[in-house]
């Protein structure tokens, strides 16, 4: 059987940063394995029922951009064989449009309300969430981690802010073959956090850290076990308290299995050589353990907002999250081929990307891809998640392909990398 690599779940797709300085792409299976579920499917809590305001709009919008926003849309997925696509504009907190197009499945259309694995996208929750503690003194971003993870090698050099800025030096088990033919043989398995160390803690770092930039899925579960023990709350817990509740994300849940509550946008893929429905994959590596989370395109919207503009942390620590030191660090060596030069223009951040004028997140992984991303200087938000039709290239996001048609319709004067 011939297979492609599988793609990262990450904050951007490093092959095409390294070899472009102005693009950004992500991706990669979900994790959500054993995290504690803040709700669970079937408990009378209002969230087996869809939101009752993530409605399609686009018969009844006022703004007369909004068609043209349908339109871009369509002749991106037009172009690109995409299955369906969702998606929400705000502009000021007050919507442009919402809009559901093509099909979940053949005779069932895509509609806003269907939930759907949020990926990467809770990167950015997390890295606020870690900015707020460090505001308010639980967490020291850049102490040593081995007060908090004493079994991590080399713990007494990395930083939590090392580790969500991709500056550890860990290696990535994604790039190891051992581990990909597991993840393919059953892609229902859920890998738990000492299986995946298993692979990486034996490594030898790749760099001294905070010198150079290379992704790692493990960097971002130690960030949520850091969060933990710093809180002795589950992630699932923290999360909800500090980032989704205040911002009335009713609809974002982390998911302790695959049992997406209906409705749900279902998925599809050929990365394990034929086209199949990769809906019921299991999430359960990728994220922090508690960090899977099923979402809406209207919650994604609501939530890159508060990450792009800071709402929810100090001015001290936003300037942090836009830059925690990356920009102008970064090079590939033999040692480390997968390193990422890092730019003002196109950088990592702290589980985000700053990419020109916008602050994003690219999810990709098992036949779903997104953006996330918002425009400071005109408190613009986009969303968009998109699925395959059978031939559509599901190692290239979709999503980034929509977003920049209406970045250019939007916001035409904003820098926007090349995706």
């Amino acid at each position: 059987m011939q297979r492609r690599p599988a793609r990262l779940l990450a904050v951007v797709s490093l092959a095409a940063l390294v070899a472009v300085s102005c693009s950004s792409d992500g991706g990669q299976p979900d994790d959500g394995g054993t995290e504690t579920s803040t709700s669970s499917v079937g408990e009378s809590d209002g969230h087996d029922q869809p939101g009752g305001e993530c409605v399609d709009t686009t018969a009844t919008a006022e703004d007369p951009q909004a068609g043209e926003i349908v339109a871009a849309a369509e002749q991106v997925m037009e172009d690109n064989s995409l299955k369906a696509v969702l998606l929400r504009v705000e502009r000021g907190g007050e919507e442009i449009v919402t809009a559901g197009l093509g099909q979940s499945l053949d005779g069932v259309p895509a509609t806003p309300d269907m939930r759907f694995w949020n990926g990467a996208t809770m990167f950015t929750y997390l890295g606020t969430v870690m900015l707020l503690l460090h505001d308010e003194g639980v967490v020291d971003i850049d102490a040593p981690i081995d007060q908090y993870l004493p079994d991590a090698p080399n713990g007494d050099q990395i930083t939590p802010a090392m580790l969500l800025s991709s500056m550890s030096g860990y290696t990535d088990f994604e790039r190891m073959e051992d581990w990909l033919d597991q993840l393919y043989a059953d892609p229902f398995r859920a890998f738990t956090t000492e299986e995946l160390e298993a692979y990486v803690f034996p490594e030898p770092l790749l760099f001294v850290p905070g010198t150079n930039v290379a992704y790692s899925h493990l960097n971002f579960r130690l960030a949520g076990q850091v969060i933990e023990q710093a809180t002795g709350q589950p992630l699932a817990e923290v999360l909800r308290e500090r980032f989704l509740d205040p911002l009335g994300m009713d609809e974002t849940i982390s998911l302790d299995d695959a049992a997406i509550p209906q409705p749900l946008l279902h998925t599809f893929s050929d990365e394990r050589g034929v086209y199949e429905e990769t809906t019921g994959w299991s999430p359960a590596w990728g994220v922090p353990e508690g960090g899977a989370m099923i979402t809406t395109v209207c919650d994604v919207v609501v939530g890159g907002a508060a990450v792009g503009s800071g709402e929810l942390i100090s001015d001290e620590a936003f300037d942090r999250m836009l830059n925690p030191g990356t920009v102008g660090v970064g090079e590939r060596t033999e040692e480390c081929p997968a390193c990422i030069p890092m730019t003002e223009e196109l950088h990592l951040g702290m589980g985000i990307t700053v990419a020109g004028d916008w602050i994003v997140q690219t999810p990709l992984f098992t036949g779903i891809a997104g953006i996330q991303a918002y425009l400071p200087s005109e408190d613009l938000s986009i969303a968009v998640t998109n699925t395959y039709a059978q031939g559509g290239d599901v190692d290239v996001n979709g999503s980034t392909q929509v977003f920049q048609a209406l970045a250019e319709l939007l916001a035409p004067e904003a820098r926007t990398p090349d995706f």
